[in-house]
């Protein structure tokens, strides 16, 4: 019985870890998404619309700008785990440019279209 439940806690221990590793990358999912999202709605109001979303950044966030990012048609999140990174992308239908934090917590982005039809994303002041 004993060498039973000592099997069972490795077991656990990696499964714990890899709950916690699906729950950082549905997180990041849901906020490139939630960008992307206000990005259009901007987009599609025009030049001089402005709007702001609302978003949780997971733990483990690449600040490495060549992979979390914000350019092109893209809103790109990068995590990093203990095996290597995760890429958690969404596309826009505008273009977009801009920086997103590089900091795990709740976000305010500041989401605008400048007069060249392109749409900046950046840390709300």
């Amino acid at each position: 019985m004993l060498l039973v439940l000592l099997a069972l806690v490795p077991v656990s221990y990696f499964a714990y870890q890899n709950l916690g590793w699906e729950n950082r990358v549905s997180q990041a999912q849901v906020a490139v998404a939630r960008i992307a999202a206000e990005a259009n709605i901007v987009a599609a109001q025009g030049a001089g619309a402005k709007g702001t979303v609302d978003v949780f950044f997971p733990d483990g966030i690449d600040s490495n700008s060549s992979r979390t990012f914000v350019k092109s048609k893209q809103v790109q999140l990068s995590l990093w785990s203990g095996t290597g990174h995760n890429d958690v992308f969404a596309v826009t239908k505008a273009n977009v440019t801009g920086s997103l934090p590089s900091s795990s917590g709740r976000h305010i982005l500041a989401v605008s279209m400048n007069q060249t039809g392109v749409v900046k994303i950046e840390a709300a002041s």
